[in-house]
């Protein structure tokens, strides 16, 4: 969802490595489950906590606690 939203801002680069760091993450962590099912709700859990992670720090990045100069 996050990778759709830099495309759509025209930051493709960026995009791709959102999606094959999610996707690479989603893919290591879910593979030590040992049913299909779990190994897939857990790569789905994870795919959505590293959105979330990725959507609030670019908040807190584009919103300071305190303005530059």
């Amino acid at each position: 969802m996050l990778a759709l939203v830099e495309l759509a801002f025209g930051l493709w680069v960026v995009a791709v490595f959102v999606l094959a760091i999610a996707g690479l993450t989603a893919v290591a962590v879910g593979s030590t489950l040992r049913s299909r099912r779990g190994a897939a709700i857990f790569g789905l859990v994870l795919a959505g906590g590293i959105v979330l992670f990725l959507l609030a720090s670019g908040w807190l990045i584009s919103h300071p606690i305190q303005k530059g100069d």
